[in-house]
């Protein structure tokens, strides 16, 4: 998928209500995903208006600096990881890296 496509899924994709119900919805939604398709636990924080309305470890996931320096990166930029990263590659194979 090329960063363009993302941009404009990270555009489209908007809420037309957001509250704490709905970050507990969706947390629950990714949880049973995870559980059924990736095999180790995930964290997972829901920010909204620059304040977290949500943060859940699955068992055996620990809290990760890691995790926070993506919080950090996410609300710097005001732009999703798949942006970021794509963004990345691109920068790389143009300096012939990547």
């Amino acid at each position: 998928m090329t960063i363009e496509r993302v941009m404009q899924q990270e555009e489209q994709l908007q809420f037309e209500v957001f509250n704490h119900e709905t970050a507990l919805d969706i947390t629950n939604e990714i949880v049973e995903y995870v559980k059924q398709h990736y095999p180790k636990p995930v964290g997972i924080q829901i920010f909204y208006n620059e304040k977290m309305v949500l943060h859940y470890l699955m068992d055996g996931r620990k809290n990760s600096p890691w995790l926070e320096r993506k919080t950090r990166t996410v609300m710097e930029s005001g732009h999703s990881m798949g942006i970021l990263q794509k963004r990345i590659r691109r920068t790389l194979q143009a300096l012939g890296k990547g």
